[in-house]
């Protein structure tokens, strides 16, 4: 395998190049399967990278993986978004709360 490319390195990155720093190996319609799924993450990747944000995006092992592969590692539980896509709610009551518990007796 070869040296993964940074960030800044992915505008000449393809497909190729990232079976063999990846050790991956498709055949016929996989082959080509594979390929858009990465083409069009690649492309996500660099657009998110090149806008002014806080992080970068690179590639990684499942950077060709389908979304239902994605989902079947994390065990079928939605991804987090972060805290944009989060919903906040305001408390309708104040709950007052003891300033210290024994556990002991309360556990």
């Amino acid at each position: 395998a070869g040296r993964r490319p940074s960030w800044h390195e992915l505008g000449e990155y393809g497909f190729e190049r990232y079976k063999a720093d990846f050790g991956k190996r498709y055949a016929g319609a996989e082959d080509e399967s594979r390929r858009r799924i990465f083409e069009t993450r690649l492309s996500s990747i660099i657009a998110h990278n090149r806008a002014a944000g806080r992080w970068k995006m690179g590639v990684n092992a499942l950077t060709d993986w389908s979304d239902e592969e994605r989902r079947a590692l994390l065990g079928g539980r939605p991804v987090s978004r972060g805290i944009e896509s989060a919903r906040f709610e305001r408390a309708t009551s104040v709950v007052e709360r003891p300033q210290s518990v024994d556990w002991r007796d309360s556990g």
